[in-house]
């Protein structure tokens, strides 16, 4: 019944109060499910990898959404953000960092493309949830080593007019 009530009236809650509450709720079902006698329980371990490729299939299916962050995550799937930082502790580096690296590889692929040859760079960069210039091509080019224009030149040879 505790479980129905908060999802009848979970949208009422502000969302980091819907988080925490929805990530107890997984805590509580998972305990009451491990007690039954042919339940085998979920390793830690496989738990976490289950989250992260929920949240990697979330990040990718929203990446050109500006609005798109740690805490938006968590509200969406209903997880805390703490579990969320938790669930990629062991990864090479942050959700936050992991997001901007696939939005940046996005942009990359986008900008190699013959099709978006008319679209200017900052037009994809926005697209793809940057809304600043300055910042995007700071950060194009701490990741390949040239900039976002450099990139398109080498990749697009000026083409027939």
């Amino acid at each position: 019944n505790m479980i129905r009530t908060l999802g009848a009236e979970i949208d009422t809650l502000e969302p980091a109060s819907a988080s925490a509450v929805a990530d107890g709720g997984n805590h509580i079902l998972l305990a009451g499910l491990s007690t039954l006698g042919c339940a085998t329980p979920l390793p830690e371990a496989r738990l976490m990898a289950l989250h992260r490729e929920q949240i990697k299939r979330y990040v990718r299916e929203h990446l050109r959404d500006p609005l798109l962050g740690v805490a938006r995550i968590a509200a969406d799937l209903r997880l805390s953000t703490s579990t969320l930082h938790r669930v990629f502790a062991d990864e090479p580096c942050s959700l936050s960092n992991w997001i901007w690296g696939q939005r940046l590889d996005a942009i990359q692929r986008e900008l190699c493309n013959p099709r978006a040859s008319a679209r200017s760079v900052s037009e994809i960069a926005f697209a793809w949830g940057f809304n600043d210039a300055a910042h995007f091509s700071r950060a194009f080019k701490n990741r390949f080593g040239c900039s976002p224009r450099d990139m398109r030149a080498r990749a697009l040879p000026l083409q027939p007019g």
